[in-house]
């Protein structure tokens, strides 16, 4: 298990340090209505997590408290509908990350086994590394959009370009 937890944070160490430091106002940026921010990446990747490693593995319900700071409820990815970016620094989102996987890795420490079988809601079998091997590709993801972010935070080539793309 200690493996598999050294693997997760090792990767989330490396996206957080190849983003940075990033503007407050970039983190709340978002390129068009409705669509991902900095914010609303973090705080999604901060909700997966905790949906995995609570209700999944532990089996527990989330109080109604995390779901609406993890905006569980507002948040549908699929839809591309995003929640209302927190007005916070990048810090204070790494806090609300720290503080799931701090909870997540005392939930695998206690589990020892990474091919320990957790069975879904829909009845299929699942293993506590395939969870984390999800989880580390779906954190991988949304940094590389919150690298993009970044990137095209309003300059001229993000202008530029949608001035370019709109329609006339």
């Amino acid at each position: 298990m200690e493996v598999l937890i050294s693997m997760w944070s090792s990767s989330s160490d490396w996206w957080k340090s190849h983003l940075g430091t990033v503007e407050p106002d970039a983190v709340q940026w978002q390129p068009f209505a409705r669509s991902h921010s900095i914010s609303g990446l973090l705080i999604h990747i901060g909700e997966r997590e905790s949906f995995w490693m609570e209700e999944i593995v532990e089996g527990k319900i989330r109080s109604a408290e995390e779901l609406a700071l993890l905006q569980a409820e507002v948040t549908r990815p699929p839809d591309c509908h995003w929640g209302k970016p927190y007005q916070w620094d990048l810090a204070e989102h790494y806090e609300v990350l720290d503080w799931i996987r701090n909870r997540s890795l005392r939930t695998l420490r206690a589990l020892h086994d990474p091919e320990a079988v957790i069975t879904l809601p829909n009845g299929e079998p699942i293993t506590v590394r395939t969870i984390i091997t999800h989880l580390m590709a779906h954190e991988s993801y949304h940094a590389g959009q919150m690298m993009l972010h970044k990137l095209h935070y309003p300059s001229e080539a993000w202008s530029q370009n949608k001035e370019s793309n709109s329609p006339r």
